[in-house]
Parts: C-alpha cells; sequence; structure tokens
C-alpha cells in the first residue's frame, strides 16, 4: 500500500470514528433532555391548577407547529455550511441570507400569533374560568415574542452542524433544557405559573443567544450582517428550505392524525390505548435517527471537497449495515414496548402483541428510512424525499381509516407501516442501492 493510499485509510477511519463519537454525543444530549422532561412534569403538576398545568401542555403542543415557520431554513442551512467549506466569503454570505430568511418566518409567526392573541379567539378554545384572561394573553405574547426571536438566532445550532461541531449543537441543547427546568423550579417554588409556561421558549431562546456568544469557537462562524445578504443565494435556500418543510409537514400529517382518526372512530376513551405505546414508538424513533445526524454534514462536505471515494464506501458499508440494524431494533422494542407503557401509564395500558408487533415494525423500519434520509441530505436529494413523503402521509390517513374499521385499533399501525415501507422504505433503499455504484454530482444537486 502506497504512502497516499495509506493517509486515505487512515482518514476514513478518523472520520468514521468522528462520525461516531458526534452520534453518541447527540443521543447521549437527548437523553438527557428527555429525563429533564420527565423531572418537569411531577413538578409543575405540584405546583400548578389543573387549568394553567392545561395551558403550558397546551403551548407546548402548539410550539411543535409554529416551528414549521422556520420555512426549512435551517435544515437548509446545514447542507449549505458543510458545502461552503472554508470559504470565508461563502460562509458570510450564507449565514446572513439564511439569518435574514429565517427571521421573515419568526416574524410572520409573530404576527399571526399576535392577532389571534389579541382578537382573544383563544378564549373559546380553551375555555378558562380560574385564570385571567389579561394574564393568559400577556403569558401568551411573551412567550409568542420569544419564539419569534429564537426562530432566526436558533439557526447557530445549524450552522454548528454544517460545521461538524456536533458537540456544541448537543450541549447547547442540553443549556436549553437546565434552563428550562430552572425557570419550571423557580416557578413552582413561587408559584408564579408564568415562569412554568413560558420555561420552553425562554430556554430555546439563552441556548441560542450563547451559541451566538461562542462564535469565536473553532471554526469560528461570522456575525450576520446586512450587506453581506445575497439575493442570488436567498432562492437556493428558499427553494431547498421549501423541500424540507415538506418533509416536516408530511411527518406532521403522517404521524399526528393517527389519534385523531382513533378519537373519531372509537371515542376519546379509546385513544389512549393506542396513543400511549405510540407516543413510546415515536420517542425511540428519534432517539435512534440522532446517531445518523453528522452524516448529513459529512457527506455534504465530502461531495464539496469532491472525496467520492469515501462517499461511494459509507453507502455501499450502510446498505449492509442498515436491514442488521432494522432487525436489531424490531426486536428490542417488541420487547420493552409492553413494559414501558405500562409504567408510563400506571399499568391502565398494556398493548397486546398484534400492537406491539406493528409498532416494532413502524420504529424499524422508520429508523431505517431516518437513516437513508440523512444520507440523501447530504447528497442534496431533497426533492425525491418530498415527493414519497408526500405519497406516504396520503396514503397513511387513507389506509389507516380503512384498516382500523375493519381490524380495531391496531389497524393505525399497520396503515402506517405498510404505507411507510411502500413509499419510503422500499424505494429509499433500492435508491440507495443505485447510488452506492453510480451518482455523480450533476445526479445529487437540488
Amino acid at each position: 500500500m502506497s504512502v497516499l493510499e495509506q493517509t486515505r485509510v487512515e482518514d476514513g477511519r478518523r472520520h468514521y470514528l468522528t462520525l461516531f463519537r458526534s452520534g453518541v454525543g447527540l443521543l447521549a444530549a437527548r437523553l438527557v433532555c428527555m429525563a429533564i422532561s420527565l423531572i418537569m412534569i411531577p413538578v409543575a403538576v405540584g405546583s400548578m391548577s389543573d387549568e394553567s398545568f392545561g395551558l403550558w401542555m397546551t403551548v407546548a403542543s402548539v410550539s411543535s407547529v409554529l416551528a414549521l415557520f422556520n420555512l426549512g431554513v435551517g435544515n437548509a442551512l446545514v447542507s449549505l455550511i458543510a458545502a461552503a467549506g472554508r470559504s470565508a466569503d461563502g460562509l458570510r454570505r450564507t449565514i446572513s441570507t439564511g439569518f435574514a430568511l429565517a427571521a421573515v418566518g419568526g416574524l410572520i409567526a409573530g404576527v399571526l400569533s399576535g392577532i389571534v392573541i389579541v382578537t382573544r379567539d383563544w378564549e373559546s378554545t380553551l375555555s378558562l374560568s380560574e385564570l385571567s384572561d389579561s394574564d393568559v394573553a400577556a403569558v401568551l405574547g411573551i412567550a409568542v415574542a420569544t419564539f419569534a426571536l429564537t426562530v432566526p438566532l436558533a439557526t447557530v445550532l445549524n450552522i454548528r452542524q454544517g460545521q461538524e461541531r456536533h458537540d456544541l449543537v448537543a450541549g447547547l441543547t442540553v443549556l436549553g433544557s437546565v434552563v428550562a427546568l430552572g425557570l419550571v423550579l423557580l416557578g413552582a417554588s413561587s408559584r408564579t405559573w408564568q415562569l412554568i409556561v413560558v420555561s420552553q421558549f425562554a430556554g430555546s431562546l439563552v441556548a441560542a443567544i450563547v451559541g451566538w456568544m461562542m462564535a469565536k469557537v473553532r471554526p469560528a462562524i461570522p456575525f450576520p450582517r446586512w450587506r453581506d445578504i445575497d439575493r442570488e443565494l436567498a432562492p437556493r435556500i428558499v427553494r431547498t428550505g421549501a423541500h424540507y418543510f415538506g418533509l416536516q409537514l408530511a411527518a406532521v400529517v403522517a404521524f399526528s392524525s393517527d389519534n385523531l382518526v382513533a378519537a373519531r372512530l372509537f371515542g376519546a376513551a379509546e385513544v389512549g390505548e393506542y396513543a400511549v405505546p405510540a407516543r413510546v414508538a415515536t420517542a425511540c424513533l428519534a432517539l435512534l435517527a440522532l446517531p445518523a445526524a453528522p452524516l448529513w454534514s459529512a457527506i455534504a462536505r465530502s461531495l464539496a471537497e469532491g472525496q467520492l471515494d469515501w462517499v461511494h464506501k459509507t453507502i455501499d458499508r450502510f446498505r449492509l449495515f442498515l436491514p442488521v440494524l432494522g432487525a436489531d431494533t424490531f426486536v428490542a422494542f417488541a420487547g420493552v414496548v409492553g413494559p414501558v407503557s405500562r409504567v408510563l401509564s400506571d399499568g391502565t395500558y398494556n398493548p397486546d402483541w398484534n400492537l406491539r408487533l406493528w409498532l416494532a415494525a413502524f420504529v424499524a423500519i422508520g429508523t431505517v428510512g431516518n437513516w437513508i434520509a440523512t444520507i440523501f441530505n447530504g447528497l442534496s436529494m431533497t426533492r425525491l424525499q418530498v415527493v414519497h413523503s408526500l405519497l406516504m402521509a396520503a396514503a397513511n390517513i387513507m389506509l389507516s381509516i380503512a384498516l382500523a374499521q375493519r381490524v380495531g385499533i391496531v389497524g393505525l399501525a399497520a396503515g402506517t407501516v405498510i404505507s411507510y415501507v411502500v413509499f419510503i422504505g422500499v424505494p429509499y433503499y433500492l435508491r440507495l442501492g443505485s447510488l452506492h455504484t453510480r451518482f455523480s454530482p450533476s445526479e445529487v444537486t437540488p
């Protein structure tokens, strides 16, 4: 083996080791955040009234919908920052343009939410009798304003992800959760429910601000400047961001509709039988996707630098690894979903093996699909994902309703699995098989 070949092998091994460390770090950070979230709930329950606790839960749910107002810009920045490499000028233009576009999304979210608050459309929805309407309006206003500021500032996490500084991303994520926990504890001790309601938004804002305060940490990132906004680059960010927005929207439709279908077909009292183990499944799916996150920026950077050999080898190895990952995930989740569901519901819900196996299949095929999607993100193959995801979301709703009417609540899980396999799992894996030997840079542009 020549010196050059040996160097390439050693660089490849270091690259894989870095990916492994980054994935483990992100997974550990998410587990810490989940543990903190679990700690918050009993603290809040013991210090809040039923109405204020319900308001907190409602605001937390709405925040996931408001996150769509990022317009996909954050995810677009990951690929673009990685592709910019060491180009200082390209980095400045990308950061400034992406920040400005995210600020527009935050402004839209703030204005629309502000209109709802001012017109008091929320009063009939929340049906509050104990809390003062003026106090609730003030808290909602603070939460919305905090969120609107966070949308552009949080792009620092995407920028660091694009720079492959996943350790900083993990640290900032944990910091946000710790700040939120601190506000919950402070609110509980002072019996100030307002602090608890805005805790999640404030924690994210603090983490984003600290992220920008660490701009000098290597590799350094420049602060956004008006004169660095690139009008020619903006359409590219918007186009790529629109693809990621489509993916986020499809995920919300596909994986948030099952509970509504269950309530419609079987009544609200029966929703918990499916919702509790399904929530365990979605939580595990999110956790298992984290170790693959560093692949996104690594592949994008390697492609931009012309390291096609490393990209080819990575794709080839993952084709062999992913079926093993899926099979192991299926077996492991089928064994734990029952006990975990019983613990979370205090023994109320214990899914039968039929439901367990379908949910295990969902987690297994979803994990494989998420890992392949991360590779596709690195190759900028977002348009393909949007088409398949929208088809999957539509098929999932129709098939889940049809099967649930025939076989009961387990049909919801079966419909999700079948639609995912047909429109994402199999097509993605077949596409991955063709890419590992014949893709070229022209085939992986947005």
